[in-house]
This record gives structure tokens, sequence and C-alpha cells, in this order.
């Protein structure tokens, strides 16, 4: 082997040779850029803040989008959908029911026949009476207590009378128009005009297919006309 040139001093074990000048100064450890080993009890304690905080912005986000997801369901009038229960399912249809809807006509219409009777029973005149009076004929021999019974039998007897009447009348328009709906499958004025036809013709049933016909069409015009002024129902 030839002889080292003079000036010449070897490196040290374990560094690398550049060209042009002294080798360069020792870095850290080879593994990371100064962190501790993931290992050490300070590397572990890192690792679990990280996680801690990447759980934390996931909920942070989760909430906020669920926030989003209400602001805007509410703000568009959508509402929230909700199931019913089997109860409130079998009230439903009980109330829809034909039989219940024409009983509930039968008490509506009593209710208005009596009221519309005790007004008209109060203003008859047809036997010459005082109208004031309920059409009860004030005579010098009668006293007050006779004059105020007179008038309350009249009112009485037309308010009974009234209130069959309606009654009458309101369930049969109330049952035929729940039949006519539910045989349909839809809800609009034919509904109406038929249970209105149909009613009108039962309750001139005494007067022959001429009445028939004319309370017919009376009261399906009559029905027509109180869809297009009040609405549907």
């Amino acid at each position: 082997m030839g002889r080292a040139p003079a000036g010449y001093t070897p490196m040290p074990v374990g560094t690398a040779y550049r060209r042009g000048g002294a080798a360069p100064p020792p870095g850290p450890p080879p593994g990371g850029d100064g962190d501790p080993p993931a290992d050490s009890p300070s590397g572990l304690a890192a690792v679990h803040r990280a996680v801690t905080e990447a759980a934390e912005a996931a909920r942070a986000s989760q909430a906020s989008a669920e926030e989003e997801a209400a602001r805007a369901a509410s703000g568009s009038g959508v509402p929230p959908l909700v199931i019913p229960s089997y109860e409130v399912i079998q009230m439903g249809e009980v109330q829809t029911h034909c039989v219940t809807q024409s009983l509930i006509a039968v008490v509506g219409g009593g209710v208005m026949g009596l009221l519309f009777g005790v007004f008209m029973g109060s203003m008859d005149t047809g036997a010459g009476g005082n109208a004031l009076l309920g059409g009860v004929r004030v005579e010098p021999d009668k006293s007050a207590l006779q004059v105020v019974r007179e008038m309350g039998r009249s009112v009485r007897v037309k308010s009974v009378s009234y209130a069959k009447s309606f009654a009458w009348m309101g369930f049969l328009f109330a049952g035929s128009e729940c039949v006519v709906e539910k045989w349909r499958g839809r809800t609009d004025m034919a509904n109406s005009v038929s249970a209105g036809c149909f009613t009108g013709a039962a309750l001139a049933y005494g007067s022959g297919p001429k009445g028939m016909c004319f309370g017919c069409a009376g009261f399906a015009a009559f029905s027509a006309l109180i869809d297009k002024v009040m609405g549907r129902h």
C-alpha cells in the first residue's frame, strides 16, 4: 500500500464523506424530526392527545351537520315525520266511519232544529194569536199563567217537530255522503251533490216521483251552493 500524502487527516468512523470540505455536522438520530419514539411515555401521550382531538372534531362536525339539517327543515316549513300509534289509527278509523258521522249529524241536526223550532214557535201566528206570545190568543178571561203555559206548549211542539226533521235530514245527508265518498275514493263536490239529491228525494218520498225529482234537484243545488260558498267541510 502507498503512503498517505502529507497533511491528510482521517475522518471519524461513521461520518459521510463530502467532496470539497469536511463532513456536515451530525443531525438528529434517524427515525423522526426530533420527536420522541412512539413507545416512550411522552410519545404515547402525544398519540392519545391526537386521537382525542380527532374524535372531538368529528363530534363537532356531526353536531353542526345536524343543526344545519334541523335549521333547513324548519326554514322550509316541512314538519318532522311522526308515525302514529295503533291507538291513534284506530281512533281515526272510528271517527271517519259512516255510522259515527251519521250519529254526529243526527245530534247536530237535532240541536239546530230545536233552536230553530224555539224561534219559529215563538213567532207562530197561525191561530191568529199574538206573535210575541208564541201564537197564543190572549183573551180577557185568561190569566197570565195560562198564557205562559199555552205559549210553552206551542214552542215545545214546534221545537220537537223541527228537531226530528233536522236530525233525520242530517242522518240521510251525512250517511249518504260518506257512502258515496268511500265508494268513489274521492273528496269533492260530487259527493255532496249526490248526497243532496238522495236526501231531497228521500224526504219527498210521500209526494210521488215528481216530488222526489224536485226534491233531488233542489237539495243537490243547495248542496253545491253551500260547497261553493263555505268550502269543503
